[in-house]
């Protein structure tokens, strides 16, 4: 679909020379164009100025994404079939007259010195209610996976994906963001992808950001942010060593306490990913020190199982779904829990080529109840939308809704 825009009688398209000239008047006058993507009337986007590209960018007005058609880039679910109706607002307060958006943490950045640090909340996160007002380390890793739109998938993304489009993207989706009060990148470390020719220069940035991240005051110690793919979890001399992806030469320390707490609750998380190392990668956030001989050590974890795709999943169920979804070539998004329990309903995946409307796709565990489905139905029938049920455990997955043929490409 061509995107089309209009700004006060003048109708312009992304492929437009002038296109960023637009933007940028648009932006200085504090003018909003309006999206032509629907045919009942024209929505409202506004403009934001991404200072490090010396550059303007279209964005969605906040909460407006499913008032987009499905085919449009704009376009997004309606907030509540997954965790991000919770957290919007509250939790990622966004600006739309400058490009920051400030995100509450509900994890520590620093250790003062003397003080015992509050037990992880991550690492209960099935257990413990959040308000929605902090982003869980979860939270934040499901926020950034979905601001760099890791969690949609259309056809045309076959064979395109693979760990530098993940680290690409991420790091992307972290610029503009602010977190107690520092830039998001500042504190962030993705492992670069490997290249031989550039061996040398990937270790150097590595050093530089360790010893960046080992820096601060006589009371106050910098915690810093990883987001990487697990490759290893191996015995230490002592303790254990996580090895990522992009830097097994530089392990992370676990001590016996966090390698135990690990075990314990993301044991299914870490079974399904030994179990299909072939087809997925776990991808693990957490919060690290430094100490003064540069060895890093994780502090604080949560991890997240996704496809060869990088689109995350939470069972075998789901897993089972976006394969066949893959490979029947359909567009979805797959909706994020954010700081959801495990146990709150919530829609799965969100099928956006099918006719009529966009179908929120449903599963249901093994012997869940009609009142189950009811609360279900409650919690994502929004909208008019299509709604459609898998009892997994119970039945083989059913016939997928019929695919609009308008919007095979």
């Amino acid at each position: 679909m061509k995107r089309t825009y209009q700004l006060n009688d003048r109708v312009f398209h992304p492929e437009d020379s002038d296109f960023q000239k637009i933007l940028a008047y648009a932006y200085n006058n504090q003018i909003r164009p309006t999206c032509g993507c629907s045919s009942s009337k024209p929505i409202e986007l506004y403009v934001a100025k991404i200072t490090n590209r010396a550059a303007y960018e279209l964005r969605r007005m906040p909460n407006a994404g499913s008032r987009h058609a499905s085919d449009c880039a704009h376009y997004e679910p309606p907030l509540g079939l997954s965790g991000l109706a919770q957290v919007q607002g509250h939790a990622i307060l966004e600006n739309e007259h400058t490009e920051l958006v400030e995100l509450k943490l509900d994890f520590a950045l620093s250790k003062i010195a003397g003080r015992t640090p509050p037990p992880p909340k991550e690492t209960l996160a099935d257990s413990v209610k959040s308000d929605g007002t902090k982003l869980t380390l979860r939270g934040l890793l499901h926020y950034l996976w979905h601001t760099a739109q890791l969690d949609r998938w259309y056809p045309a993304m076959e064979g395109k994906r693979g760990y530098g489009t993940m680290y690409k993207y991420v790091s992307n989706a972290a610029i503009g963001k602010m977190a107690k009060s520092q830039p998001l990148p500042d504190m962030l470390y993705i492992p670069e992808p490997y290249h031989p020719d550039r061996d040398a220069d990937i270790k150097s940035r590595r050093m530089l950001r360790m010893a960046q991240l080992a820096s601060g005051s006589g009371t106050s110690t910098k915690l810093g942010l990883i987001i990487g793919e697990l490759y290893e979890l191996r015995p230490a001399q002592f303790g254990h060593h996580a090895i990522f992806k992009g830097s097994l030469d530089s392990p992370f320390r676990v001590n016996a306490d966090l390698y135990k707490r690990m075990l314990k609750n993301f044991e299914s998380a870490l079974s399904m990913w030994d179990q299909h190392l072939d087809d997925t990668h776990l991808v693990v956030i957490g919060t690290f020190t430094v100490d003064i001989s540069g060895m890093p050590s994780l502090n604080e974890v949560a991890v997240m199982n996704v496809t060869q795709n990088w689109i995350p999943f939470e069972s075998i169920y789901e897993k089972s779904l976006i394969t066949e979804l893959t490979a029947q070539k359909r567009t979805f998004w797959k909706c994020l829990r954010f700081n959801l329990p495990k146990a709150a309903p919530m829609a799965n995946v969100v099928l956006t080529d099918t006719q009529e409307s966009p179908t929120a796709l449903c599963i249901l565990a093994a012997g869940a109840t009609e009142e189950n489905e009811i609360e279900l139905k409650k919690q994502v029938g929004t909208d008019g939308m299509q709604l459609w049920f898998w009892r997994s455990g119970e039945q083989e997955l059913p016939v997928l809704p019929l695919l609009n043929n308008a919007a095979k490409t």
